[in-house]
């Protein structure tokens, strides 16, 4: 799961709409006690979150462990106050950016195309075709459309026309 990070955070007692919190063995409103939403770090390739090291408690710095009976599955209780955290994921969303083309036939074509740490990575016009998701395209002479044939609006048209080429693609096409 790339692009996932792990997070500890304060459980929510009694369900997701629940103001109630577990704060040192005593259930308190939200407002009386801190938030958590401790960032763990990016899950390792092949690693379950459940695999993920927990860090101290963010109550009293005691040693959490594993509390799921009659709670939500990720229930952490620390085994010294009380308090009680959820482990969770969230996919962090793909920094992608737009690269246009022009084709050997005289059209263009825009694509999207992940962002990397490499400036170089997409600056080849036949690695973005091969790799990229096509987003719009126009022939030599023709208006922009999407990859259903319709009209693109025109705030993307002036953006697409303000895109540099990376280069001419040898792959055949528009």
């Amino acid at each position: 799961m790339a692009n996932t990070r792990v997070y500890l955070t304060r459980l929510r007692c009694y369900g997701p709409e629940s103001e109630l919190r577990l704060y040192r063995g005593t259930y308190v409103s939200a407002d009386e006690c801190s938030p958590v939403d401790i960032d763990m770090g990016t899950l390792p390739p092949n690693t379950a979150w459940w695999d993920v090291p927990l860090p101290p408690c963010p109550d009293c710095g005691g040693h959490m462990t594993w509390h799921e009976a009659g709670y939500v599955p990720g229930a952490r209780k620390c085994v010294t106050c009380g308090s009680m955290f959820s482990v969770e994921t969230r996919r962090e969303p793909e920094r992608s950016s737009l690269r246009k083309v022009d084709m050997q036939s005289g059209g263009q074509r825009v694509y999207r195309v992940p962002e990397t740490s490499h400036w170089a990575d997409w600056h080849d016009a036949d690695a973005v075709v091969d790799h990229g998701v096509l987003i719009a395209s126009r022939t030599v002479a023709g208006p922009w459309v999407d990859i259903s044939g319709w009209p693109v609006a025109l705030e993307l048209r002036t953006t697409f026309d303000a895109l540099a080429p990376v280069g001419i693609s040898t792959r055949h096409g528009s």
